[in-house]
């Protein structure tokens, strides 16, 4: 556990348990400190809305192709999502491989079982990074709790200042 302590406020922190770490910070370090786990805190949230949008792209991927696996030898035809709420009538004329682009725009054609198999692989993967993700974000939603409690002691009437009215609205 980490315990910040203002500098102002010191004094009043030196009973500070064995097992604890102690930061001492100026007012303009804590506030810097506090912005820049704010930061952090955005850029995680921001990484992983885009594993979710990466995820639901994989999603969408993976079904289309095990309907196309399912589909009859003579039924051909599809309706292809181009964005935008527009579909598009198609015809499947393949329906044992695919064609993916790989980094560099090079396109390849890939049997779609291990097409499935590379999806799966990497929505492990990803789930993983998720995990990684959320754990670097309660770590940081926590140390903000910490910067925030030692400022607010520090200035006990900026708590008040900043917290919100109740409104009917």
């Amino acid at each position: 556990m980490v315990r910040f302590v203002v500098k102002e406020k010191q004094k009043e922190e030196q009973n500070a348990k064995p097992n604890e770490k102690r930061i001492v910070l100026n007012r303009e370090q804590t506030i810097s400190l506090y912005q820049a786990k704010e930061k952090e805190l955005n850029q995680i949230l921001n990484k992983l809305r885009e594993l979710d949008s990466l995820s639901l792209e994989m999603a969408q991927a993976e079904n289309a192709l095990k309907d196309i696996e399912k589909m009859k030898d003579d039924d051909t035809n599809i309706l292809v999502n181009i964005g935008a709420g527009i579909l598009i009538d198609s015809m499947v004329l393949n329906k044992k491989s695919a064609k993916i682009t790989l980094p560099g725009g090079v396109m390849i054609d890939k049997d779609i079982s291990k097409i499935l198999k590379d999806i799966d692989q990497r929505k492990h993967e990803i789930e993983g990074l998720r995990k990684k993700l959320i754990e670097e974000y309660n770590k940081t939603i926590n140390l903000l709790k910490a910067v925030s409690s030692a400022f607010e002691k520090l200035n006990p009437s900026s708590q008040k200042k900043s917290s919100p009215s109740s409104r009917t609205v």
